[in-house]
């Protein structure tokens, strides 16, 4: 048994991931698959790696990723992806620092977990509101203190 991220039980197979970004080139995609494989216990199954679509392409097919679990945007994954038995479980965000906030707010309103590079927001209290969804780590912030309604 294992737990998801907001510290659900769960029995089963790997977590079910995808990524938003990441795609051919970047560092930040590069790391992150490599800490999926050292940890284990997950399986990258959909993306959209990046907004060029040759590549979004590259990079899926390079992953192994089947083509109906490759997305032009964050909206197209959360839809097809929360629609599905199989669907993901948690997004990781590697995209342009001043996509994060709007992309992560997507999928926690779906009821996906996310984890998300910094930083996650612009304003120290907008996180306050989402918590309340699901759950959401951020690796680091630019946040200089906490929102104080959020109960750490």
């Amino acid at each position: 048994m294992t737990s998801d991220l907001s510290g659900n039980s769960r029995i089963g197979g790997p977590i079910r991931v995808a990524t938003l970004g990441g795609g051919v080139g970047s560092l930040m995609g590069d790391v992150h698959r490599l800490s999926l494989q050292l940890a284990g216990g997950h399986d990258l199954i959909a993306g959209c790696f990046s907004d060029v679509e040759a590549e979004n392409w590259e990079t899926a097919t390079s992953l192994g990723i089947d083509q109906d679990r490759v997305y032009g945007d964050e909206h197209a994954l959360v839809e097809a992806e929360t629609g599905r038995e199989d669907g993901v479980e948690a997004v990781i965000i590697l995209t342009p620092n001043h996509l994060h906030a709007v992309q992560a707010r997507a999928c926690l309103i779906a009821g996906l977990d996310v984890i998300c590079e910094k930083p996650l927001y612009g304003h120290l209290t907008t996180p306050a509101r989402w918590w309340r969804w699901r759950s959401a780590c951020v690796g680091f912030s630019f946040a200089p203190a906490p929102p104080p309604d959020i109960q750490w």
